[in-house]
């Protein structure tokens, strides 16, 4: 079976492997990192399907910076971007082409962010055109 890759990128260790365990439950491949340069190589390197990162990995903007960085890469790939709902959070997310998740989040939360019809649609096409390379 091949499965889907997917990078969780945080500070917050216990954060990380909850959605690591999580997602490999989903039938997701995980790649977790708690640095935004390890995070960004991996992303250079490997066809990463869905990518969750803090807003604020490490230093103020360092999510949105790797989120826009995996934009350019593969411009369909999904993002999930969480924050813990500074007011200004939602317009920076937006900037950035990311879903948005605001911590503290469930599980529940998690699997209905990433099976949502605009989500999913951008899975398919970022999964489409990975395949025709």
């Amino acid at each position: 079976m091949n499965r889907s890759l997917a990078l969780v990128v945080s500070t917050e260790k216990d954060l990380r492997e909850l959605i690591a365990h999580s997602l490999s439950r989903l039938g997701y491949q995980v790649e977790i990192h708690s640095d935004v340069e390890q995070a960004y190589q991996f992303l250079t390197q490997n066809d990463v399907s869905l990518t969750i990162t803090d807003i604020d990995v490490g230093h103020q903007n360092a999510g949105l910076a790797l989120c826009r960085s995996a934009k350019e890469l593969s411009p369909f790939q999904p993002i999930i971007i969480m924050s813990d709902g500074v007011a200004n959070d939602g317009d920076r997310i937006n900037d950035a082409g990311g879903f948005y998740l605001t911590k503290p989040f469930s599980l529940t939360d998690l699997k209905s962010a990433i099976s949502g019809p605009t989500f999913v649609l951008a899975s398919n096409i970022h999964n489409s055109l990975a395949s025709a390379r």
